[in-house]
């Protein structure tokens, strides 16, 4: 070991930095053996809530007509109010809710019939399908189709428009238990003769929707034709240019009576005289 000065300094900082090694390499060994730090733990977003499904509205709708117990009007009003139920859903959650608002709707002999079910507490009112079957047996025992195999028998055109006669038809094929064959059948049976007559020279469809079609494109023709016809009759024809008419010759003053030659105008006294 140097005994100077000089030498006692240098081996004094050399053993300061292995102190100081030796701390730094123990800190590290600290840090190595310690485990990590946990991360601050951070709440799950917030699930985004998804809008649900919007409820629109339901519509206000008018309510149907009464049903006075007409037998043509009755599934007409079993429809009506079963469209409210359809589109007011709430309003209507359960089958008497339904019957009730029926026989509210209800006047003169259907009025009293329903009341009488009501207040009875029959089967029929806590069965909407039950209490509609119910009113039709009674207001309406004619079964549809066979009322509608004669009206569409006996369904004819004569001077309406084809349209007219398409709904009409279509009314009564509704209700009826026939195959589109006959339906077309009977439809070309009931048309207009100018309107069969047309297409003379080709052969009809054979789908009732195309035959309509056709129909009504020939009864629009038709129509229009008419209208051209009319309006030549009424236009005013043109007149000829005007000609001149010559002057026509004066008169030739009358050739004196014989008795008047030489003779001169009678005086005012001769004639009283005469």
């Amino acid at each position: 070991m140097d005994p100077s000065p000089d030498g006692q300094w240098r081996a004094g900082v050399d053993k300061s930095i292995t102190s100081l090694e030796a701390g730094v390499a123990e800190s590290l060994n600290h840090l190595r053996g310690q485990d990590s730090p946990a991360l601050p733990q951070t709440s799950p977003p917030a699930a985004t809530s998804r809008p649900g499904r919007q409820t629109l509205p339901e519509p206000r709708l008018t309510p149907p007509e009464p049903f006075l117990g007409d037998p043509d009007q009755c599934t007409a009003f079993l429809t009506q109010c079963e469209i409210h139920f359809e589109l007011q859903p709430s309003s209507f959650p359960t089958d008497r809710t339904k019957i009730a608002y029926v026989i509210s709707l209800l006047a003169g002999k259907a009025k009293l019939w329903g009341t009488s079910e009501w207040q009875s507490g029959s089967h029929i009112i806590h069965s909407y399908h039950g209490f509609s079957r119910e009113i039709i047996r009674v207001f309406s025992p004619i079964l549809p189709c066979r009322e509608s195999t004669r009206g569409l028998l006996s369904l004819r055109q004569g001077d309406r428009t084809v349209s007219d006669y398409i709904i009409d038809f279509h009314l009564l094929a509704a209700q009826s238990l026939w195959n589109e064959h006959a339906l077309v059948d009977v439809f070309l049976t009931g048309l207009n003769d100018r309107i069969k007559d047309e297409p003379a020279t080709q052969d009809f469809p054979r789908s009732l929707k195309q035959l309509e079609d056709l129909a009504s494109r020939i009864d629009l023709r038709l129509m229009e034709r008419r209208k051209d016809r009319r309006a030549t009759r009424t236009t005013p024809s043109r007149l000829p240019a005007a000609v001149s008419a010559a002057p026509l010759p004066s008169r030739a003053p009358a050739d004196p009576e014989p008795m008047q030659l030489g003779r001169t105008a009678l005086t005012k006294e001769e004639r009283q005289r005469r």
